[in-house]
């Protein structure tokens, strides 16, 4: 979907995205115009959910696209921490690889 990265928006606005990656995923719908807390039961998508928004602006940022039907939101600059890696492919989730890493 055509992506409109505008910097004078300061809302993030999105509609059934997805994560580009998986075979079978789920869509979601945000609109924010200030701070969100994400909150869910473990493995619930969570991680996903925000790695599939990350992506999302980066893609629109940079090429213009957006895996979702549509997208509007400011330039961002993005910054992730997250040392453990999950794996969508085999189904755990980031809270399972942190629980097996102790």
């Amino acid at each position: 979907t055509a992506a409109n990265a505008d910097k004078a928006d300061t809302a993030f606005r999105v509609q059934d995205l997805y994560h580009p990656l998986l075979t079978d995923p789920v869509s979601n719908s945000l609109e924010a115009g200030r701070p969100v807390l994400l909150t869910g039961s473990n493995a619930s998508g969570k991680s996903t959910f925000l790695k599939a928004a990350a992506l999302c602006a980066l893609l629109s940022q940079s090429t213009g696209i957006a895996p979702a039907k549509s997208y509007s939101g400011a330039y961002y600059r993005i910054y992730t921490s997250m040392a453990l890696r999950d794996s969508l492919r085999d189904g755990e989730s980031y809270f399972i690889v942190e629980i097996k890493s102790l």
